[in-house]
């Protein structure tokens, strides 16, 4: 489950941090679009409450 946590929040980074469209990780990570969108989410929030280093 570690494993994919890490993936998870590696593809999140791509959007949040690298400017990657959620259509680019959708297509790398073989998600939905609804789950990448909220992938983002979560790591948006992440940062802002300060759980998430850059």
């Amino acid at each position: 489950m570690l494993i994919l946590a890490n993936y998870l929040l590696e593809y999140a980074k791509l959007m949040v941090d690298e400017g990657y469209s959620n259509r680019q990780v959708e297509e790398i990570a073989g998600a939905g679009k609804s789950t990448v969108s909220r992938w983002k989410q979560r790591l948006g929030k992440m940062n802002k409450d300060g759980w998430a280093k850059r």
